[in-house]
C-alpha cells in the first residue's frame, strides 16, 4: 500500500435505482447512480453490456452519444433514450 500514489480518494453517499426493462428490440438491466459528486449528471450503469455513462436530460440526446457509449444500435438507443428522459 505504502507504494501506490492516491491522485484522488473520496467517499460520497449516493443513491442507487436498479430498473430493468424491456425495450422493443432488447431488455436493459441499468443502475442509476446520483450523488453531488457529479452535480446534474447520473452515472448509469448497463449491466448487460458492461458499460457506462454519465448522463443527464440535455446530453442523452447529443447524436451518438447513447449508441457510443453503450455499443447499441440507434433503435436500441431510442428506446433507452426514451426511458431515461423520465427517470433522470
Amino acid at each position: 500500500m505504502k507504494d501506490n500514489i492516491f491522485i484522488k480518494d473520496t467517499i460520497e453517499n449516493t443513491e442507487t435505482r436498479f430498473v430493468s426493462f424491456k425495450g422493443k428490440n432488447r431488455r436493459f438491466d441499468i443502475a442509476l447512480i446520483t450523488t453531488n459528486y457529479y452535480s446534474n449528471d447520473k452515472l448509469v450503469l448497463d449491466f448487460n453490456g458492461n458499460r457506462f455513462a454519465l448522463l443527464n436530460k440535455e446530453n442523452i440526446y447529443e447524436k451518438g452519444l447513447l449508441e457510443h457509449a453503450y455499443m447499441l444500435t440507434q433503435i436500441e438507443a431510442e428506446d433507452l433514450r426514451a426511458f431515461l428522459y423520465d427517470i433522470i
